[in-house]
């Protein structure tokens, strides 16, 4: 998690977390506790419980109904949103591009923990 995304989840103002649906994102449920590790901050975590969990196909859709605040706070647009989330690469090499046209996208409404 890019440490300015782990700060506005720890804040309040980032309410839903998208991913590439890949992974143990296959396997997150409500009221899971999930462990985010900060890039670049050596051992620091961010903790939060999911408290909804929705799929979609594409970033677009997941944008619409969660909202473009919500997902990203301050992104000026739907589609620069769906440019930051296409952006991002997955541990196993293929890009959230790559993944959302394979399989999905997925939001996770958290609440910070810690």
């Amino acid at each position: 998690l890019q440490p300015k995304y782990a700060d506005l989840i720890k804040s309040g103002a980032k309410t839903w977390e998208g991913r590439a649906y890949a992974g143990w994102l296959e396997h997150v449920s409500v009221d899971d506790c999930i462990t985010f590790k900060v890039t670049t901050r050596g051992a620091e975590r961010v903790i939060a419980r999911a408290l909804d969990v929705r799929r979609f196909d594409t970033f677009e859709d997941m944008l619409d109904h969660c909202g473009l605040d919500a997902c990203l706070p301050g992104c000026a647009s739907r589609e620069e949103g769906a440019k930051i989330y296409r952006s991002f690469g997955c541990f196993d090499g293929r890009t959230y591009a790559d993944v959302e046209a394979e399989a999905g996208v997925v939001a996770i409404r958290v609440m910070p923990l810690d």
